[in-house]
């Protein structure tokens, strides 16, 4: 808008001077005034779509670009602090057995690469022949690995074994236990069942050494 005005200023000065070569000096001045207020509101209406003219069309700015969400990183086993070992009623551990160990990559089947995972495959069941609240996985006494998510594969041939319909759905399988925080060398680990409260388990007498390499 301010380049407008400029433009018409300089167009008044120039017709007022060619105009004043003909015409007397009063007249001039009244007429200058005129068209100049004329070419005032001529700019000022294209400008800004008074008295019925179309305003300027604002340019609206570009949308940002999108946040790309975050990708979730991979889901890990969670260590769980030490729980209280209690025995189970009347003194009887649950029954359990741990059938492989899988990802090994020693000839025994129970040697592991550093930082690797191991999986554990097997069943366990209460004392009263019915499946558990959930197990967990505890290696070297002390460290206790929720595999409650992975309880419950059918496992008919146990049930069949003991003559318990009950104990169908009490085996479990590929339960992940990282390998990452344990030093070389042998290692426990035992199935124990949790109790109903899960705040403690029963030690099950299901165990078996691996070696982290």
């Amino acid at each position: 808008m301010v380049l407008a005005l400029i433009g018409a200023t300089i167009a008044f000065f120039l017709v007022r001077f060619f105009v004043s070569l003909v015409v007397p000096r009063a007249m001039l001045y009244n007429a200058g005034g005129a068209v100049a207020a004329v070419l005032f509101l001529l700019v000022f209406w294209s400008k800004t779509g008074l008295f019925g003219g179309q305003p300027p069309v604002a340019v609206a700015p570009a949308p940002a670009a999108p946040i790309a969400a975050p990708i979730a990183a991979p889901a890990k086993p969670v260590a769980y602090a030490p729980l209280v070992r209690l025995s189970s009623a009347p003194g009887k551990p649950p029954q359990a057995a741990i059938d492989a160990l899988t990802h090994a990559v020693g000839p025994a089947g129970n040697v592991f690469a550093a930082g690797s995972t191991v999986y554990v495959n097997g069943w366990a069941g209460g004392a009263d022949k019915k499946p558990l609240s959930g197990i967990v996985i505890v290696v070297d006494h002390h460290l206790a690995y929720d595999a409650t998510a992975q309880y419950g594969v059918l496992r008919p041939d146990v049930a069949k074994a003991f003559n318990a319909p009950a104990m169908t759905a009490i085996g479990f399988n590929g339960v992940p236990l990282p390998t990452a925080g344990l030093v070389r060398g042998p290692h426990l680990l035992e199935i124990a069942g949790l109790t109903p409260d899960k705040k403690h388990y029963w030690l099950s007498p299901a165990k078996v050494t691996f070696i982290v390499q």
